[in-house]
């Protein structure tokens, strides 16, 4: 996927000839510093990826609604279900709506 593609970017960034620092960017050591630390997300983004299991969402009757809802947790004594869900939100005033991320 493209956290793969991202990682042999990343590597042939790296893999680039630097003996003439004439020909690179006067930002070279920020980047640089920036993919060292970048490398070891895109792994684990590379493996976490590579093993998809089987993902099939059910309906939580009683709990869940038509909107779109994700992460889904428990309160630590298992009582409350807590859930984060996407609305639309659109203030007075505004012409545009925009999507609105509440836990729930």
């Amino acid at each position: 996927g493209e956290y793969a593609e991202a990682a042999k970017a990343f590597q042939a960034f790296q893999r680039f000839p630097s003996d003439d620092p004439s020909k690179l960017g006067k930002d070279v050591d920020k980047k640089s510093a920036d993919v060292e630390e970048v490398m070891p997300e895109l792994a684990f983004y590379t493996e976490f990826y590579r093993n998809e299991l089987p993902f099939d969402p059910q309906v939580l009757r009683g709990v869940s609604t038509p909107s779109d809802e994700y992460l889904p947790m428990f309160s630590p004594d298992n009582s409350i279900l807590f859930f984060t869900r996407v609305g639309k939100y659109q203030a007075k005033g505004d012409l545009v709506a925009k999507d609105v991320e509440e836990l729930t």
